[in-house]
């Protein structure tokens, strides 16, 4: 059976640099995938090669038997890919409700409501309807984290890239950013998690693949991922 994400050998290389190397990843329908590595082992370059910001030189990368070559990152949404990112990069002089009605309006697939009315529904998800009218610099740290994935979520995606939305984010905040996407994940969305909170990544995720140097190291069951010998000496200690 064909998988819902198919990433076949890709090569990313930066001049001298290979940032991903040979990297096979295939993602089923409904998974919870936790991307984990040090820093600079390639899970950003493989976001930014799933969501168009980079093209592999080698490889491919399908998502429900499409062959993404080719296609630009706006195309990539409205085929159901959405993603997150490290740092919120919300329209700084729009508010809070404006900057959901943006995705709703040009990168919604489906909408079977009133733009307002879907506004109002995705804000009352992330507990921000009350401050539809704010600006984002008036917002908390977790209540910017919390408008970022609200807003990849208003583009009504099928598969999410969640790139360390938990950063920075005090141990009752990374709770409550954890339920927000297993909720997600209830609802049929597909994640992949790119995350260095190891608790988060654990209660999250049924799968964990590993990238070490733009190499995967390991895939499989996160208990028996975090306890292999190479797992341990190059990502979480010995």
């Amino acid at each position: 059976m064909t998988a819902f994400l198919e990433i076949d050998a890709i090569t990313k290389k930066f001049g001298g640099f290979t940032a991903l190397d040979n990297i096979t990843i295939s993602v089923g329908r409904g998974e919870r995938v936790g991307l984990i590595g040090p820093n600079g082992s390639g899970k950003s370059t493989v976001v930014n090669c799933l969501s168009g910001v980079f093209s592999p030189e080698l490889g491919a990368i399908r998502f429900r038997d499409q062959d993404l070559r080719g296609l630009r990152a706006f195309e990539r949404t409205r085929l159901g890919i959405a993603r997150s990112f490290q740092l919120p990069k919300p329209f700084r002089s729009l508010t809070v409700a404006e900057n959901v009605r943006v995705p709703l309006l040009y990168a919604g697939r489906g909408r079977s409501k009133a733009i307002d009315e879907q506004c109002h529904d995705l804000l009352t998800r992330v507990a921000l309807h009350d401050k539809a009218d704010w600006l984002p610099a008036a917002l908390t740290q977790v209540e910017l984290r919390k408008l970022e994935l609200i807003r990849a979520v208003a583009t009504e995606p099928e598969l999410l890239l969640a790139d360390e939305a938990m950063a920075g984010l005090s141990g009752s905040e990374v709770t409550e950013i954890v339920a927000f996407l297993l909720q997600l994940s209830d609802d049929g969305v597909t994640i992949i998690m790119i995350e260095h909170i190891m608790s988060a990544v654990m209660s999250f995720s049924n799968r964990l693949v590993v990238l070490v140097s733009g190499k995967k190291v390991a895939d499989g069951d996160p208990q028996v991922v975090v306890k292999d010998p190479i797992v341990e000496s190059a990502y979480l200690g010995q």
